[in-house]
């Protein structure tokens, strides 16, 4: 079964959460997630061709004068004041805008700086960034704006090139929608199911999951259920910066452990804009690919044997040797997929400890598929026993545990474990 998280209820009577940097929202239920994007683009303009000499900056030394001399809500105050202290002031009206930290990579793009030069808050950077804004060109901005106490009030989220295409973010339903109804069309796939999303400034990801083709592929190929893979889609994209649209297949083992697979990738940029029909037709071609690549991977894995022939559980002699070899498959399969240069040399060490005392079981006879489903389990288990060990090393980060899922386990499928037990 797949674990699901549980559905939290989206608040759509709070007054427009998504004004704050902070802002995230999860869920399970496929129609709140909807919901609440087509707030979020109801709300949002994409404005092009904005001058940026049309802006000053002005210098808020304290949340007195800032509440003094600048209409908002408190939170959004408070979160300027503690945070970039950036804002922006029309040169002629003088109305105030909001500016968001994501914004600050973009700003520092359109005026030719790094963004080490505009994030530390401070009158001189101010005073810089007024004498680089009176020489700029001009920019497509991402605002958030809402009603606050009758008036307009604007959130700038990025400051982006002229080859921009904007989007809305609602063309992502669009996109899972169309291919929810190619995907009825296969048989053996079964019905598409929203597993979980996730909303913030960032990004909004939404994942869906085929639980009927999982059920399938245990019975076709005698493999648990619990252990059985199940297809995924995450379908992801932003408009607050030039993020491309991706949508990225991934596999559930055991309900909970993802495993990478293939990504497409569309940028939000005017000379590359594709219709919404070939956009389909580029991720329906990956998701076939991958629906037959995985599986008859693993299938022939399941055929390898690891375990030295013969092997017998009730005698210490063969149990030793079995050891032996699943120890030095597993090292010969971790350095095929480059772990130690994802994890660091202290932290392989660490690992080849974790895999002799606590997953390599001598009495169990191993294939290759055996393996390789320990090692798609590894960022999550091997990250719980640096927890508990207390090691120098240390637990893994969030990014770190990222880029050892995406550059090394998802490779783990496809490492000929013939040539490297020969």
């Amino acid at each position: 079964m797949i674990k699901r998280e549980k559905n939290y209820a989206v608040d759509f009577t709070a007054k427009f959460p998504f004004r704050l940097d902070t802002f995230c929202l999860k869920g399970s239920g496929q129609e709140d997630f909807e919901a609440l994007i087509r707030q979020i683009d109801r709300h949002t303009d994409q404005l092009e061709g904005i001058s940026l000499k049309k802006f000053s900056f002005p210098y808020p030394e304290s949340m007195g004068e800032m509440r003094e001399n600048i209409p908002g809500p408190e939170a959004l105050l408070t979160e300027t004041l503690a945070g970039n202290r950036l804002l922006l002031r029309e040169r002629e009206s003088g109305k105030t805008w909001f500016v968001s930290d994501y914004a600050l990579s973009t700003l520092a793009q359109r005026l030719d700086l790094t963004r080490s030069a505009v994030e530390e808050p401070s009158l001189i950077r101010n005073q810089f960034l007024d004498w680089k804004m009176e020489r700029a060109g001009e920019s497509t901005l991402v605002v958030r704006r809402w009603e606050e106490n009758g008036e307009c009030q604007n959130k700038v989220f990025a400051f982006l090139g002229g080859k921009y295409r904007g989007i809305r973010l609602f063309e992502l339903c669009e996109l899972y929608g169309e291919l929810s109804a190619d995907f009825s069309e296969m048989p053996d796939l079964g019905p598409m199911k929203c597993l979980d999303w996730e909303v913030s400034h960032e990004r909004a990801s939404i994942r869906f999951f085929f639980p009927e083709y999982g059920l399938k592929l245990s019975k076709n190929y005698g493999w648990k259920v619990g252990d059985a893979p199940v297809p995924c889609l995450e379908f992801s994209t932003s408009d607050i910066g030039e993020s491309s649209l991706h949508v990225q297949c991934f596999w559930l083992i055991s309900g909970s452990t993802p495993v990478p697979g293939e990504k497409y990738s569309h940028k939000h940029r005017g000379d590359s804009h594709r219709s919404l029909d070939e956009l389909e037709r580029k991720v329906l071609e990956m998701v076939k690919k991958e629906l037959e690549r995985f599986p008859d991977s693993l299938n022939r894995l399941s055929r390898i044997a690891v375990s030295p022939a013969g092997f017998a559980s009730d005698s210490k002699r063969w149990r030793r040797q079995n050891a032996r070899a699943v120890r030095a498959a597993f090292q010969a399969a971790l350095k095929s997929i480059d772990t130690g240069k994802i994890i660091g040399k202290k932290r392989e060490i660490i690992l080849r400890e974790y895999l002799e005392y606590r997953v390599i079981r001598d009495e169990q006879c191993y294939s290759a598929y055996d393996l390789v489903m320990e090692i798609f389990r590894l960022p999550d288990t091997f990250n719980r026993y640096l927890e508990e060990k207390d090691a120098a090393a240390g637990p893994m980060s969030i990014e770190t545990v990222r880029k050892f899922r995406k550059e090394s386990i998802a490779k783990a499928a496809y490492i000929d474990f013939i040539h490297l037990l020969s």
